[in-house]
């Protein structure tokens, strides 16, 4: 995935940090490449967020011990639903999901571009990142302290607001389907 240095540099800005140069290497790059990913694919799965939900058809690779076989999508970070049903019976093991039927309807958080997310899901984005460097860039306890409140509340909000948003898509569906 590539590394978007707008949102890093605003999460060194929040460490009291110089932004760091594309072009050059440093430390603080080294690292906030090195934990880019893996907090944006962790915040990702935390929250059934709108801007990154994708529903797919799949269509049964094989079948194993009675279930249908389903190559995930590679982008598959998190189960919403599937066929509509958020409680459907499945497995997953690796890469492949186990359940009954030739093809379903997977719901599922993807691991989308930066340039997707809502303001307020990037604001919680660059707080992640500046949590998890803080220690090793500043190690500041009261800053990373800070910056937990700060990230408590802009989840908060941000999640807030995405469900809202979530629920009038659902609501304008609903409409569209009765009239």
């Amino acid at each position: 995935m590539a590394v978007d240095y707008q949102i890093i540099n605003r999460a060194l800005y929040k460490l009291g940090q110089e932004p760091i140069d594309q072009a050059v290497d440093s430390l603080r790059k080294t690292i906030m490449e090195g934990i880019f990913d893996d907090v944006k694919e962790e915040m990702l799965s935390k929250h059934v967020w709108s801007f990154a939900m994708v529903k797919e058809t799949l269509l049964s690779t094989g079948s194993m011990a009675g279930d249908s076989t389903f190559a995930l999508p590679m982008k598959y970070l998190a189960f919403v639903s599937i066929n509509g049903d958020p409680s459907f019976d499945f497995n997953i093991r690796g890469l492949t999901l186990y359940t009954s039927g030739l093809s379903i309807d997977l719901e599922y958080i993807s691991n989308v571009e930066t340039s997707l997310f809502s303001s307020l899901a990037k604001k919680c984005f660059l707080l992640e990142l500046a949590l998890e460097a803080c220690t090793t860039l500043t190690g500041d306890s009261k800053l990373k302290e800070s910056l937990r409140l700060d990230l408590e509340m802009a989840q908060d909000n941000a999640r807030s607001i995405d469900s809202l948003n979530h629920l009038n898509e659902i609501d304008g569906l609903d409409y569209l389907e009765d009239h």
